[in-house]
């Protein structure tokens, strides 16, 4: 069984995983991004984590087939936007 110190040297850092899915979702703020993109640029053990997050979501990506809502409610979607856009116009 590996040491903890041995285990230590190469796992990422506590919350890698979960901050780099919350950074790839576009769900952390400015600063949290920005302190995320520090931690990111001076750990390589994080950095690959998020390397390997991007990876396998782009993977997942390429190969899930992208849904297509029926023509129905695409056209009850731009029906709807219209009007909510002539309501605001008539507005101003």
């Amino acid at each position: 069984m590996p040491s903890s110190r041995l285990l230590s040297s190469v796992a990422p850092c506590p919350g890698a995983a979960a901050r780099a899915q919350a950074w790839l979702d576009g769900a952390l703020g400015d600063a949290e991004l920005a302190e995320a993109r520090a931690h990111a640029a001076a750990c390589t053990r994080c950095a690959d984590v998020l390397a390997v997050e991007r990876r396998f979501r782009e993977f997942i990506a390429s190969r899930a087939p992208r849904p297509l809502a029926p023509a129905t409610l695409r056209l009850r979607v731009r029906a709807a936007l219209g009007t909510a856009e002539r309501a605001l116009a008539g507005r101003t």
